[in-house]
């Protein structure tokens, strides 16, 4: 059985035909900083993660499929001024239960993450983390987030609910193993 934190990468390595990665939950006081600080809020992780790396982020789509149960993509988030790696995710989209047909227009075009056009819509939304987890990276891992060896990432799994309490995004989110190279430069 997919533990509800990997369930969102669980069709990408089903698909290759793979076993996913070792695993376990985290306390927010077992994270090192700045993991803790960057995934332990209920807020969305664009925000954030555009607040830490100092720029906007946007997305580069990895793989994707779109399904009566909702768009299912691999995604790494990175810099738009500095192609600077900020997050793995792995996401199903509720598509269909985004009122705004424009927003919903702007999600499959796949160039900004839902945080941001949720923000640059002005959606209401609210997140609702439901664990927080330690994954030993793989190949596959480790080849979206062009790591060359592998090592124990941080992330979270997290729901985001519309103004309305409707279910519209469930996100598995995992942070890369060198932060410094996102956060603030000089």
């Amino acid at each position: 059985m997919t533990p509800d934190a990997l369930q969102p990468l669980e069709g990408f390595y089903r698909a290759a035909g793979l076993a996913l990665p070792p695993f376990q939950t985290a306390r927010p006081e077992q994270m090192p900083e700045p993991y803790r600080s960057l995934l332990c809020h209920d807020s969305d992780m664009t925000s954030v993660l555009e607040a830490f790396a100092g720029q906007r982020l946007v997305l580069q789509v990895l793989q994707a499929h779109e399904a009566p149960e909702g768009l299912r993509r691999k995604v790494v988030l990175i810099g738009e001024d500095e192609p600077v790696l900020a997050e793995l995710g792995a996401i199903r989209i509720y598509v269909d239960r985004i009122q705004d047909p424009a927003a919903r227009e702007r999600i499959r075009e796949g160039h900004r993450p839902l945080g941001g056009i949720l923000h640059e819509f002005g959606i209401e939304h609210r997140c609702e983390v439901g664990a927080f987890f330690s994954v030993t990276s793989d190949g596959l891992l480790s080849d979206a987030m062009g790591m060359s060896i592998d090592g124990k990432l941080y992330g979270r799994y997290n729901r985001l609910y519309d103004g309305a309490d409707l279910l519209i995004a469930e996100v598995t989110e995992i942070l890369p193993p060198h932060l410094e190279e996102v956060g603030e430069r000089p």
